[in-house]
């Protein structure tokens, strides 16, 4: 896979326990979330968010509540994504985040001409984020 040099890459993490009396007392969740930002000649073109939310115990990941990725900022109204997939899985203990987008020129909703394909996912556990990524290919 080829990585360019036009994406930067947040990552952060926010935790909650869940204390609702319909859970039992060992269940608690975790939001995690993975930012980027495609630049093209040192301007910011488009910000694209991963988020996942599941439940974890002292051992690890246990199951996924949900996956969401979108748009937070579209700076150049000339460029138009469109979200391909997103998905959430849990292994070995962990929590995976995955989605895809298309990005293209063009006015409005329409896109004219297909640049590539936009890359992020993110990686959390027990503790929150472990790692995450960001690419356009």
């Amino acid at each position: 896979m080829d990585k360019t040099a036009v994406s930067e890459i947040e990552l952060s993490s926010d935790s909650m326990n869940v204390t609702a009396s319909s859970l039992s007392s060992s269940s608690a969740y975790r939001i995690v979330t993975n930012t980027g930002t495609m630049w093209v000649l040192g301007i910011p073109v488009t910000e694209y968010v991963i988020e996942g939310k599941y439940y974890y115990n002292s051992d690890g990941v246990t199951s996924v509540i949900y996956t969401k990725a979108y748009v937070s900022h579209n700076y150049n109204p000339a460029v138009v994504t469109d979200k391909v997939w997103e998905s959430g899985y849990v292994s070995n203990k962990k929590y995976y985040g995955d989605a895809m987008f298309y990005y293209k020129i063009g006015l409005g909703s329409i896109g004219l001409v297909q640049l590539g394909n936009v890359y992020i996912g993110v990686v959390g556990n027990k503790n929150g984020v472990e790692s995450g990524y960001f690419y356009t290919k």
